[in-house]
């Protein structure tokens, strides 16, 4: 069976820097794996994301999307294959229009035909009847919460086949940080969506994902199927063995 991903070799190597960002690394991911990536600031998750998502190129080494390399697929069938969220939705709205307007925009990117409309991208967002009513809202004077949950709505409204999350709930408060977590694997479980999640929050790898990834300066030191038993401390355990003992709060 082919990988829906497959990246062979890839390695990021920067002038000046003794060792790479990313050391030379071969992965496969299958359709419907939900990936949790975890590592300290430097680590090389961002990178990875990076290279496998095709925003940067691999200093060497070769992603691959079902079979073709990802550098050869054109931009419109990348945008509509490949989607990252990362932590500001600002980079990816028009904050001087309003939520139907950015909504208009989106979809204008679809045939027509496959156009969905204002009431059902509103209905993928964790709360359809509130932000129903933030049709004619500026995107500028919504919370992080709600930018980040519309981003969300638009990403998934046309699944794609792999989806990026790089830390896209980080900057968010708890309580909207757990509504875009469910609403996000919702999304990926019903649509049976690829995703590889980057973040730091603990709770949120225990919870989520069917496997675990642990980066430590430029490597892959874990790499395995997460247990659904698997606790915070047997999890910040492995963490301590990972970096030597370095202390887990």
């Amino acid at each position: 069976m082919i990988p829906r991903l497959y990246a062979e070799k890839i390695q990021v190597i920067v002038p000046g820097r003794n060792s790479p960002i990313l050391s030379a690394t071969t992965l496969k991911f299958q359709a419907e794996e939900f990936v949790v990536v975890l590592g300290a600031n430097g680590s090389g998750k961002s990178t990875l994301i990076k290279v496998l998502s095709g925003d940067i190129h691999p200093s060497c080494g070769k992603v691959l999307i079902d079979g073709e390399e990802i550098h050869s697929l054109s931009s419109w069938r990348k945008a509509q294959e490949i989607i990252t969220l990362a932590q500001k939705a600002d980079d990816r709205l028009f904050l001087d229009l309003t939520v139907a307007e950015n909504i208009t925009l989106w979809e204008s990117r679809f045939p027509k035909q496959r156009q969905l409309g204002f009431e059902q991208i509103m209905a993928l967002t964790p709360a359809p009847q509130r932000f129903s009513s933030l049709r004619k809202q500026y995107v500028r004077n919504l919370s992080g919460g709600e930018k980040q949950s519309i981003l969300l709505s638009l990403a998934l409204s046309h699944p794609p086949k792999v989806l990026f999350l790089d830390e896209h709930t980080a900057s968010l408060d708890p309580k909207a940080s757990h509504e875009i977590m469910v609403a996000t694997n919702k999304a990926i479980v019903e649509s049976k969506i690829m995703a590889i999640m980057v973040t730091h929050n603990l709770e949120d790898v225990l919870n989520y994902g069917d496997r675990l990834i642990i980066m430590n300066e430029g490597k892959l030191v874990i790499d395995q199927k997460k247990s659904a038993s698997l606790s915070k401390q047997e999890l910040k355990e492995m963490i301590e063995n990972v970096f030597f003992g370095a202390q887990v709060p």
